[in-house]
Order: structure tokens, then C-alpha cells, then sequence
């Protein structure tokens, strides 16, 4: 069994390059059989929509599943690319988790998210 972990600072640690480059390794890229990820959520206007980005590629490496962290308020829309993406969803936890002021635009000391732990599979 070979798992991968995606961590989000992987695509602002390696400065200029970006996900489609980052991805490529392989000719099938099924590469590994599960992936497990934290992307950014993509609920800012500066990273709308990444985290379907790191989703579809993490689809395209898993041949097992891939396990991913989200907003719970962006559920129903996850839900909806999911089946466009023609692969199974199921929340498998729901969480809270406790997010530091980690820059200056922060206003708040922390910030209390509601997240979901979601398993993506292809569908049978």
C-alpha cells in the first residue's frame, strides 16, 4: 500500500510552480493508492477555488481513495463536483478545528472552523 500526503503549503513552499507541473509524475497517475490531504480551503477571493484544484489532481493519483479536509459550509458544493467528478463522497467526520492568527490581516487570536473529513472514491 502506498500513501501519499498532500499538505496545502507544498504549492506556496515551491514558489512559481504551479499544480498541473507539481502533479506529473507518471503516464496513468494512479501512483499511489490513497491520498491524504489538507488543502486550502479556497474560500478567499486569492485561492477561490483551489481546493477542487488539489482535489482533481489528488483523484487523478489515487487508485484507492483520497481523503480530504473542507469547510462544512462549502458541503453541498463539494457534494455537486464530486458528481461531476463522477466519484463517491462520504463524510466520515465532522470536526472542529482551532485556526491561529498566523498573519497580520487576522483580526481575531483564533478562529473556530467547522470541517468536514471526507472520503472520495471512484464510483463502481
Amino acid at each position: 500500500v502506498v500513501v501519499v500526503v498532500v499538505v496545502s503549503l507544498i504549492v506556496f513552499a515551491c514558489g512559481g510552480c504551479n499544480l498541473d507541473s507539481l502533479f506529473c509524475w507518471g503516464t496513468d497517475g494512479k501512483l499511489v493508492d490513497t491520498v491524504i490531504m489538507n488543502p486550502p480551503f479556497g474560500t478567499k477571493k486569492t485561492s477561490a477555488g483551489i481546493d477542487m484544484v488539489f482535489l482533481e489532481r489528488a483523484l487523478q493519483l489515487a487508485g484507492t481513495a483520497v481523503y480530504s479536509l473542507h469547510k462544512t459550509s462549502t458541503r453541498d458544493f463539494i457534494a455537486s463536483r464530486a458528481e461531476k467528478l463522477n466519484v463517491n463522497m462520504e463524510v466520515v467526520a465532522e470536526l472542529r478545528y482551532d485556526l491561529p492568527a498566523t498573519y497580520k490581516s487576522h483580526k481575531r487570536k483564533s478562529v473556530d472552523i467547522q470541517v468536514d473529513f471526507i472520503r472520495f472514491s471512484p464510483k463502481s
